[in-house]
Formats: C-alpha cells, structure tokens, sequence
C-alpha cells in the first residue's frame, strides 16, 4: 500500500475511534470493544505462521538466548524466521551456533554495534521489512515462550481484526536473590482478554509491518534517543494506536520472564517504577496528548507520595522492614512522575564504556 493511502486509512481509522470513544491511558486497562483497525474488519483471514518472524534483541547474557531460542524451536506454529540481534560492540563469531537442533524456522542473525536497545529493535524491524513477512513478533532475551505462544497471539488478531496483539508475561526468580523479594513484586497487570491497549511493551508483541511502516517506511521506528533510558517500545505502540492502529490484549500469549539474581532487590525495583513513571508522563506529553493528562499525572504522582509515605510510616510502627522497602519502591514510582512533569527521565540501560 502507498504511504499516502496507508496514511489516509489511519487518519480515517482515528476519527471513528473518536466518534465512538476510546480506552483510557493509564496503568489501569479497561475492556473496551475494538472500535477501529488500519485493517479490513470485513475480511479476517487466518493468519499464516508463515507470514511471521520473531525479533529477539540481545546483549551479552547467551545463556538466556540459547533457553529463549530453544522455547521458540518447541512452539506451534512454528514462524517463518527468527531474528536474532546481537547488541555487543564485537558480536559473535559463530552466530550458525544459536540455531537449536531440529528448528523449523530460519535464523538471521544481525549485529548491531550501535548501542541501545532502540537500534537493535530497528535493525530487526528494517530486516523484517526485507524479507516480506506482514507480521514481526518481538520477545525478550531473557524469557521463555509458551508452546502456545505465537497461536494465540495469531487468534488474537484474526479474531479482533487488530494491527497488534499483546501478551502477558510471568514471572520466574533466579535463585540467589533478596529475602521479602517475590514474583509479585516484578508481575504486571494483566489485562481482560480483548481489551484495547493505548500502548504495549515488546516484551511480549505482535505487530503488523505495515503499521510499523506508516511510522517509518526505513524501519527507525524506535526512538535512539531513548536507547539507553527504555520505553521506546512505549513510545512507538503509543504512536500506533495515536496513528488510529488497534492494540488488543492476548493474555492466553504467555511468556516467561527470568529475574536475574542481581536484580531482585528493592533498590533494582525503585529505579525502574522511576523510569517508568517518568516515561507514562512523556508519553502522554508527547503522543497521545490527552486533555487533563497532566492533571491526571499530577493526580498520581500525589497519590503514590502520599500513600507511599503511609505504608512507610505503618512499617515503621510495626518494624516490618519489607513493608518500609515496598513503601519506598511507591515513593520513587510518584518521585518518577514529579521528575517526568519537570522533563527529566531516568537511564536505566546505561553501559560502561571500557567494557564495550
């Protein structure tokens, strides 16, 4: 399809969304029916395992490749190709050796020296674009699929007619952590089956090509400014469903997130609802422009100081370090939008020169 018309049809796409209402933004989801698509509502055609490849962008943890690698050969169906981007300054030397035995899909193998995981989801992109799949599936290094995985995430969208589709993703913990530290602490909310997204993460994300070209027919659809910060996958989903693009829930698509021991501590946890918060603030600045979205930041940002401060002083009263952990991990998810209101966001990929 010409940009010009693909552009058109997601104009047109908005402006019924708007006629009819949308989903709130927000960390809370409601079940909303899907009211517009970029794609034909009138035909859904099952979707071929074959018009599909999976992205997995790495760095230096080939242990959690080699498990997430193998997850893939296992599910059914099984995609076209699996592309796998490596995110180090010197890449591999052998990438034939990532292929797991008796794999049905094909390998391509990318080494991206530009770092940032924004430039190592872009490589993916622009290499999806150049083999001729419509759809690219995105999962994480360090997690593991459900045999199941890419068909539901495939039933999600012939079902709904969506551009992109959206799993949920479990929690396993790395023994060697904190004690207080659980699952819980690292678990998202999941979303009603169906329920329409304003943005998504690509930990877990099927999205269609064409949409992704409406953003850019180069394939830089992530931000590189974001690339050592995070988000960016927040940033361009938000982009899509701003576009007119429908983002639907598949909480049947199930990964399988491994928590490194390193990580399971609370200080880990603050930095990142920081960084989060601050990115929901920049998202709705810059993207999605709802009219009270500052207020309703504001709003939040009260809330999570102030309730976090009560949790604190509870722990406190009843000497339950746990209690006063999590209370801090509150309190810098509401210093994370005080800071995002003031225009600052907190890097949570930076890397160490000497190293690379």
């Amino acid at each position: 399809m010409p940009a010009v018309e693909r552009n058109e049809s997601l104009r047109r796409s908005r402006s019924v969304r708007r006629e009819r209402g949308s989903p709130t933004f927000g960390l809370n989801w409601r079940a909303s029916p899907v009211m517009s698509t970029t794609r034909d509502r009138g035909a859904t055609p099952e979707i071929r395992p074959q018009e599909v490849a999976v992205a997995v962008a790495t760095y230096r943890r080939p242990h959690l490749l080699r498990a997430c690698l193998e997850s893939l050969r296992d599910i059914d169906p099984s995609p076209k190709t699996v592309i796998v981007v490596d995110n180090d300054s010197t890449g591999l030397a052998d990438p034939d050796s990532l292929l797991p035995a008796a794999a049905t899909w094909q390998l391509e193998y990318i080494h991206e020296p530009v770092p940032g995981i924004s430039a190592a989801r872009n490589a993916a992109v622009r290499r999806a674009m150049g083999i001729g799949v419509t759809w690219l599936a995105f999962i994480d290094d360090d997690e593991v699929a459900d045999k199941k995985w890419l068909g539901e995430l495939l039933s999600s969208l012939t079902r709904s007619a969506a551009d992109a589709a959206s799993g949920s993703v479990e929690v396993q913990l790395e023994q060697g952590g904190r004690q207080g530290i659980t699952a819980d602490d690292f678990r998202k909310p999941v979303p009603a089956d169906g329920t329409q997204l304003r943005f998504a993460s690509t930990a877990n994300l099927v999205v269609s090509v064409d949409a992704l070209r409406g953003v850019s027919e180069d394939g830089a659809v992530f931000d590189v400014g974001l690339g050592m910060i995070g988000g960016s996958d927040t940033f361009l989903t938000a982009r899509l469903s701003s576009l007119g693009c429908t983002i639907v829930a598949s909480p049947g698509a199930v990964v399988t997130e491994t928590i490194p021991a390193e990580r399971q501590t609370f200080g880990w946890l603050r930095r990142r609802r920081m960084r989060q918060a601050g990115i929901y603030v920049e998202v709705q600045r810059r993207v999605l422009r709802d009219r009270w979205w500052r207020l309703r930041r504001i709003a939040s940002a009260l809330r999570d100081t102030t309730g976090g401060a009560t949790l604190w002083l509870i722990g406190w009263f009843d000497r339950t370090p746990v209690r006063r952990e999590r209370a801090r991990v509150v309190l810098a998810r509401g210093w994370g939008t005080w800071l995002g209101l003031a225009g600052r966001l907190v890097a949570e990929y930076e890397r160490n020169p000497a190293r690379d």
